[in-house]
């Protein structure tokens, strides 16, 4: 057994919300209903949860305007007065993760960076947990439920719930992310892969969807029989959809079938990629 073999890599549960950077209080809003799901979370495991509470060592780094952030544990106080200072514009970056990833045992984390990552004018924020605690748990519904809750809000883009390996859950491009920028960046387009896509679409376990791009979808691929493995779900303008399957039971050949239905709203599809941001797993584009 080599070095990266023994690596402990548990897979991820990832919620990833992308919303215009001027709107703290969409932000604020993710980020508290973000923490407060962790901490109930972690009340189920005491190394979480004394691991977030711990003083000697405190988790949650919260950067201002200095160079270092400054570091508290997550308590109700320190949730309110992270929120307050995302909305009074003082802080502007926050991340959480507990315990270290490569550690066995249950982990749970969140990041977020005014920064932004390479969408133009659009940030995210990653809510990310080791996918067999959060199953064996039975909080799979609770976390989908916040990931819907906060994605009602105008602000949000797009989004996408997704299982993969822990250590990219909490890095600010996914892998379909890279390729989409590389693939392009080899073909010499430059910049122009983000009205004219990649070589490359994507779809995920659970998907954001907003209420004009399915109308293009159904106008083009029509209404999803009961036989489709994958269900649609309407929260306030956009649409949840998401496989039938659980997350860690993905079948190649749903994700393929939900991407040809999908297709209208995919990068790459013709539809401008400043206009709808879409993420997913990689799937190669039909010639």
């Amino acid at each position: 057994m080599n070095l990266l073999d023994s690596l402990y890599q548990p897979v991820a549960l990832t919620s990833r919300w992308v919303f215009r950077v001027d709107d703290r209080p969409a932000i604020a809003r993710v980020v508290r209903t973000s923490l407060e799901l962790l901490a109930k979370l972690a009340s189920d495991d005491s190394r979480l949860q004394a691991a977030l509470v711990d003083e000697h060592d405190p988790p949650l780094a919260v950067w201002s305007s200095a160079r270092r952030p400054s570091m508290r544990v997550l308590n109700s106080p320190a949730v309110e007065e992270l929120t307050a200072g995302i909305g009074e514009q003082r802080v502007r970056a926050a991340s959480i993760c507990v315990p270290d990833m490569s550690l066995r045992g249950p982990w749970l984390g969140f990041a977020w960076d005014e920064v932004g990552d390479w969408f133009d004018g659009c940030c995210s924020a990653v809510l990310a947990g080791d996918l067999g605690y959060i199953l064996e748990a039975g909080a799979l519904p609770e976390w989908v439920e916040q990931f819907c809750d906060v994605a009602e809000d105008h602000a949000v883009v797009t989004g996408y719930v997704t299982a993969g390996i822990a250590s990219e859950a909490l890095a600010h491009q996914s892998p379909y992310e890279r390729a989409v920028g590389m693939a392009s960046h080899v073909l010499g387009r430059g910049d122009e892969w983000k009205t004219l896509g990649g070589n490359l679409r994507g779809v995920f376990w659970g998907n954001l969807i907003d209420d004009a791009d399915m109308k293009r979808v159904r106008a083009s691929a029509g209404h999803a029989g009961e036989s489709a493995p994958w269900r649609c779900r309407q929260i306030g303008r956009r649409w949840y959809v998401q496989l039938s399957s659980s997350p860690d039971e993905v079948k190649k050949d749903d994700l393929m079938k939900l991407g040809r239905w999908l297709e209208p709203s995919l990068v790459g599809s013709g539809i401008p990629f400043t206009a709808d941001p879409r993420l997913g797993v990689l799937l190669d584009r039909p010639a």
